[in-house]
Formats: C-alpha cells, sequence, structure tokens
C-alpha cells in the first residue's frame, strides 16, 4: 500500500546533457515504488482532458529546488545577475552609503580637526 503524496525529483545528467525527473511514491517501510512509463494516446477533439499529474506545494517545491541546484533558472533571471552577485552588490552600496552619510553629513569630530584638545 502506497501511503504518501505522489514526490518529483530531479537532477542533471552530464551523461546525457538532459535534466532527469523522477516520480515516486513510498509506502509504509519506506519502500519506494517509481513511475516507469508515460504513455500518451490520441484524443478526440473536444477531448476532457484528465490531468495526469497533479503535485502538492511541497513537492512542487522540492521540484524547484533540485532544478534550481542542477543549474536551471527561472526565464526571467537568465539575463539578470544570480542572487549572490546582487546581494553582494547591494552590501558594497549600503557600505558607500554609510560612508556618505557619516562623512559627509555629519561634522568631523574633534580629534579629526588635527589639533589636540586640552581635557579641562
Amino acid at each position: 500500500m502506497i501511503i504518501n503524496e505522489l514526490q518529483v525529483r530531479a537532477e542533471y545528467s552530464f551523461n546525457l546533457g538532459k535534466y532527469q525527473v523522477y516520480l515516486f511514491q513510498e509506502n509504509q517501510n519506506g519502500k519506494r515504488f517509481f513511475a516507469t512509463d508515460i504513455v500518451f494516446k490520441p484524443v478526440e477533439e473536444n477531448y476532457d482532458r484528465n490531468v495526469p499529474l497533479q503535485l502538492d506545494k511541497e513537492s512542487a517545491q522540492q521540484l524547484m529546488d533540485d532544478l534550481w541546484r542542477a543549474g536551471l533558472r527561472p526565464a526571467e533571471l537568465k539575463n539578470t545577475p544570480d542572487t549572490s552577485t546582487a546581494l553582494k552588490a547591494t552590501q558594497y552600496h549600503l557600505e558607500d552609503m554609510r560612508k556618505i552619510a557619516f562623512e559627509r553629513l555629519m561634522p568631523p569630530r574633534p580629534d579629526s580637526w588635527g589639533e589636540k584638545l586640552n581635557p579641562i
């Protein structure tokens, strides 16, 4: 008896140059049952489409995470720097803004006026 939701996992095969997607479920003993065949059938024009694969949110997220780890990115991110590069750029920008704020907008400290102040 299969007791858990359908799981979808993916990885990149360097030998084949393709992404491989696995569909499986587990029973109560932890034994995995893999989908082995996908069958395509001709249908009539007004065919009421059957949805052959439905994923819960966690399974869909796992698939996205696997594909990300395998190097696949959403189309809208292809021509933008990766997130780590963007984060580093933001950090440098914030450092520059701090320098401007503290060096140009704040009055200089007395010890930076070039003369020593005598304590009273």
